[in-house]
């Protein structure tokens, strides 16, 4: 065979008119007469090459092929988005504002993939098995010979205690110091609520300030003399509430009193007690005016805990999974050592038996070979007690070890055994439930409805301020420095006082507003885009842990009959191993065929112990990844 000659430097493939030879060359197999593998294996009609290794088929192993439409065909998407509005009349050259835009309402792209998950299904599995091969249930009442001996104590020594999925899970929630650090949040974001709507709580107010006076004095204006200089001594006090309204209104209700006594001939009566009753009221009229506007910190407080609640609850969701899985995993560990022991005992018999017949037909070759498959065996017994041993040792760290004996001094013994039954759950019904509990779609929701009300403030802070400010009063005086009387007065002589006027205030070309605005209304289309993306990554994982639970089910339902014939065919080497004289070749070779059956009995159970598990996790994954799994127990402390 000639050698392959290697590149020349700086060559570059060609792959330009690959697909086309491809593509080219289809008819030329596709049109073959069918053959039937050599290995089973059922495939298209026709014979193809792959990787130089040529395969005949047999028999459709799916269903009838559509033909292949371009991916150019398809429509493109019209999900809800990002919509923008007409120019606003905001758009003029006092603000020159940027055109506001929104997003369309959340529920509305919500109730677009409810629509589309409505119209998904489940295909069916399109592998065909083999001519002669069935693929039957599980029989009735079937129960693995190791299910009694796994949920059973097996360490005399050790104190056992029984334990099942809930049990479990309702201790790690009431004890495991992760589980309590996590629910502990909950309280933690509640006080930013109450923080942000303090802002519109009466605030009390009081000041008292003494002032001696002594300043020179520069006309007769001031005491009616010019000599000497100007002493004047001042008592003042003011208290009283003031509250920020829901509406952006500025309220404050204050009573001023005062004393005034000084040298100068002016003063009448002197010395003197004053009173002033005031009533000031702000209003907003364009920036920072209405409930919406004020009451926005105190909503995106409220949506930030639920992001956070929400957050929290898929947390706790994830390691209650992982509770779930540790005790799968533990049981799986029970069982795999049975398993092993039984061939350890298995072997063990096979060797105490041709030790026994050594001085009669059984060889040293074939007593060797035995002893050497009974020191593997029990590298494997060593091996799967270890794995008990790190599978309740997980178990403790994840349920809260405190209240628990010291390790190594307890057993825990499953309650819980796997499920054999079939649970068809439809695949719409799974996405609806997704798009109503998971926790990453409904914070991607709230993030949306934070960053709408962001956009929304800052849209109204593109207005320029505009106040209206009234003001009325009532004031009150008396000699002989009576502060009471003067208090008096200012309700029994003369009339109230009032104001009236505006406030207007515009920033020279408004960049920060504008900048702002931009930002939230940036914030607000990127929210809506991951809010779209996450619904997308949620069905997409709940269409795969939809199909793994009946893909699961079939391959227990294989791995079942795999081990059933597995068992036959131990069995019946073991009884024609019996039969056979040993000091024959045909002994020797019944031996070895024996123990690789044996073998491959154990794998079997194994892999059936395996599927098993696999099936029960992929109907708690299923839940998990819909959002219902333990839900009613989860509650984040408030």
């Amino acid at each position: 065979m000639p050698r392959a000659s290697l590149p020349r430097p700086g060559y570059q493939p060609d792959f330009r008119n690959v697909t086309h030879r491809f593509h080219a060359a289809r008819p030329a197999y596709a049109s073959r007469a069918s053959h039937q593998t050599t290995s089973g294996i059922v495939a298209t009609s026709g014979t193809s090459t792959w990787a130089g290794a040529a395969v005949s088929h047999s028999g459709p192993p799916f269903a009838s092929v559509a033909p292949v439409a371009p991916l150019e065909s398809l429509p493109p998407a019209t999900v809800p988005g990002y919509v923008p509005e007409l120019p606003h009349w905001l758009n003029t050259p006092v603000v020159d504002a940027q055109v506001p835009s929104t997003a369309t309402d959340p529920d509305t792209v919500l109730d677009w993939y409810r629509q589309h998950a409505a119209q998904s299904t489940r295909p069916l599995s399109r592998v065909v098995p083999a001519a002669g091969q069935k693929l039957s249930g599980i029989t009735a009442g079937f129960r693995p010979w190791w299910t009694a001996a796994a949920v059973s104590p097996m360490w005399p020594s050790a104190r056992a205690i029984g334990c099942s999925v809930d049990s479990l899970i309702l201790r790690s929630l009431e004890n495991a110091a992760q589980v309590q650090a996590i629910r502990a949040i909950g309280p933690v974001e509640a006080t930013r609520i109450v923080e942000a709507d303090a802002e519109f709580d009466w605030t009390a107010f009081l000041e008292s300030r003494y002032q001696d006076n002594s300043d020179p004095i520069g006309d007769q204006l001031t005491t009616g003399s010019t000599i000497g200089r100007f002493r004047d001594h001042v008592v003042s006090n003011s208290a009283g509430v003031r509250r920020r309204l829901r509406n952006g209104a500025d309220v404050e209700v204050s009573q001023q009193s005062g004393y005034r006594d000084n040298n100068s001939q002016f003063l009448t009566p002197s010395p003197q007690g004053t009173a002033r009753l005031t009533l000031s009221f702000t209003q907003p009229l364009l920036r920072g005016s209405g409930e919406g506007y004020n009451a926005a910190r105190t909503v995106i407080a409220t949506i930030n805990a639920g992001i956070t609640t929400e957050e929290l609850r898929g947390q706790l969701q994830s390691y209650l999974a992982g509770v779930h899985n540790a005790y799968w995993s533990l049981y799986r560990a029970r069982a795999i050592h049975l398993q092993q022991r039984r061939a350890y005992d298995t072997v063990a018999a096979l060797v105490r038996i041709l030790g026994s017949r050594s001085d009669l037909d059984a060889t040293g070759a074939q007593l060797g070979r035995a002893r050497s498959e009974l020191d593997v065996r029990l590298s494997d017994l060593y091996r799967s007690e270890a794995s008990i041993q790190d599978a309740e040792s997980r178990l403790r760290t994840l349920i809260g070890s405190a209240g628990l004996p010291p390790g190594g001094t307890i057993e825990l013994v499953p309650r819980d055994t796997p499920t054999h039954q079939f649970y068809s759950i439809p695949l719409q019904a799974s996405l609806q439930a997704a798009m109503q509990y998971r926790s990453d779609i409904l914070q991607a929701y709230r993030r949306v409805r934070l960053a709408g009300i962001r956009a929304g403030a800052a849209r109204k802070d593109l207005l320029p301020r505009l106040d209206l400010l009234l003001q009325t009063y009532v004031a009150g005086l008396d000699g002989d420095s009576t502060t009471f009387r003067a208090w008096e007065n200012q309700f029994n002589q003369g009339e109230p006082g009032f104001s009236v006027g505006l406030q207007f205030e515009v920033p020279i070309g408004g960049r920060a507003a504008k900048a702002r605005h931009n930002r939230e209304v940036a914030e607000l289309r990127r929210s809506v885009h991951e809010f779209r993306a996450t619904i997308e990554t949620a069905l997409s994982e709940v269409e795969v842990a939809s199909r793994t639970v009946p893909a699961a089910y079939r391959e227990m339902l294989a791995r079942y009959q795999a081990m059933k014939s597995s068992e036959a065919e131990s069995e019946f080497l073991q009884r024609r191993w019996h039969l056979v004289p040993q000091g024959q070749l045909t002994g020797a070779t019944t031996l070895e065929r024996l123990l690789e059956a044996q073998s491959r009995r154990a794998s079997a159970e194994a892999a059936f112990i395996d599927a098993q598990i696999r099936y029960v996790v992929s109907l708690t994954t299923l839940k998990i990844v819909t959002g219902e799994a333990f839900r009613t127990m989860l509650s984040i402390e408030n």
